[in-house]
């Protein structure tokens, strides 16, 4: 068995799956890991252009060994049922909600090129393609459960997988960004289960509103970084609305406006349990 979710409404596919039983996997992650481990750059040393050797096959065996292990893991050491394998993978057009907020989300990256981004791309195009489901039905008889690969239009995959997440799915990331959803996460790198709770996830959210996300192109406020910004906001642990004041007195501080405060939040914030179901981003509001 195998489908697309190409957008529209999540109440949908909640409803189609079962998300206590269901396991959600970073998609962006994995195929790009498969993508730089299956390329090699032979250089001929004989003055002629270096070639560029690509395994396609060797990157879907690589995915399906590491969805194999992560499902094995998660069935072992959780004693939970899974029946369903989600890959979640950021909409195709790179046009993200979070673009329409700060125009330069990610522009940090255009300029960067992967020497393997031929076979990503060929990874994706082959996933996402309704009319080849060669691929991804070699993954799923070779596992024995349905595994889909799911995106939604204009969110990426830490949104798929903050959602499913919240409603009782296991997801499966070496995202630190997932720290802020009070989820059961597996670390296939650690090899570690967590499960923030509600306050522990709502502080490393602050936290991110304070420093920004370098990686994601977005800054945060000027000289704050991990251990300041734990300082500032260490005193209002639990109390959402103190947390919020501090960030916005710290913005504030250091000249920048509460808009900006506001912005990085939403920029930041991954979309839980009831956002997007109607096909719409709700975006995050202060706590009042």
């Amino acid at each position: 068995m195998y489908r697309d979710i190409w957008g529209g409404k999540m109440t949908r596919a909640l409803d189609e799956f079962h998300p206590e039983e269901t396991l959600v996997i970073d998609g962006d992650i994995l195929f790009h890991k498969a993508s730089y481990l299956s390329s090699d750059v032979i250089d001929w040393e004989d003055g002629t252009e270096p070639e560029l050797i690509q395994h396609e096959e060797q990157a879907l065996q690589m995915i399906y060994e590491l969805v194999n292990t992560i499902t094995t893991e998660v069935l072992y050491r959780r004693d939970d049922d899974v029946n369903c394998v989600i890959f979640a993978v950021s909409c195709p057009s790179g046009k993200y909600f979070r673009h329409g907020l700060y125009p330069d989300y990610k522009s940090n990256r255009k300029n960067t090129t992967l020497p393997y981004k031929s076979l990503l791309d060929t990874l994706k195009e082959t996933m996402h393609n309704i009319g080849n489901k060669n691929r991804i039905r070699y993954i799923s008889e070779l596992l024995g459960i349905p595994v889909f690969v799911m995106f939604v239009r204009h969110l990426e995959a830490d949104d798929i997988m903050g959602i499913y997440g919240s409603y009782g799915s296991v997801i499966a990331t070496i995202d630190k960004d997932l720290k802020q959803v009070p989820c059961h996460c597996y670390n296939w790198y650690k090899r570690t289960f967590e499960k923030p709770s509600e306050d522990e996830a709502d502080f490393f959210f602050y936290k991110q509103i304070l420093k920004g996300d370098p990686t994601d192109g977005f800054g945060g406020c000027k000289g704050i970084g991990e251990k300041r910004a734990d300082k500032i906001l260490r005193p209002y642990f639990g109390n959402p609305v103190g947390l919020w004041s501090a960030v916005v007195q710290t913005f504030l501080d250091k000249d920048h406006s509460t808009n900006d405060a506001i912005r990085n939040a939403r920029m930041a914030f991954i979309l839980r349990s009831q956002e997007n179901l109607d096909g719409q981003v709700v975006l995050w509001n202060p706590p009042e």
